[in-house]
């Protein structure tokens, strides 16, 4: 069995799958469409609103948006896959999880 990272190492996880991916491989996906999610907020907000949106009501409109996104993403997903830890074929959500400390 590989190793896990957790303490204490000669614990026996049975079913513990390690990861395939880098943190940077497995975060780099979530935020470029992160990134996209801000940039499209940001660019509407100031279309839409006829410029009568302050600056900073814009960038409460962004991280409103990256926190609903984060969390649709980390959440909803753990919820309707709560053993993804001990899948034999992780996804990249599964490591997104995993790498975040997902319960």
């Amino acid at each position: 069995m590989v190793g896990h990272p957790y303490s204490p190492a000669e614990l026996q996880l049975p079913g513990f799958v390690p990861q395939r991916l880098s943190p940077v491989e497995a975060f780099a996906p979530f935020f470029g469409a992160s990134l996209l999610v801000i940039l499209a907020v940001w660019l509407i907000s100031g279309r839409c609103g006829g410029g009568k949106f302050s600056k900073n009501y814009r960038l409460a409109m962004c991280w409103w948006a990256f926190t609903g996104v984060t969390h649709i993403v980390f959440e909803g997903y753990f919820l309707f896959t709560p053993d993804f830890v001990s899948k034999g074929n992780p996804n990249n959500i599964d490591e997104l999880c995993e790498l975040s400390g997902a319960p």
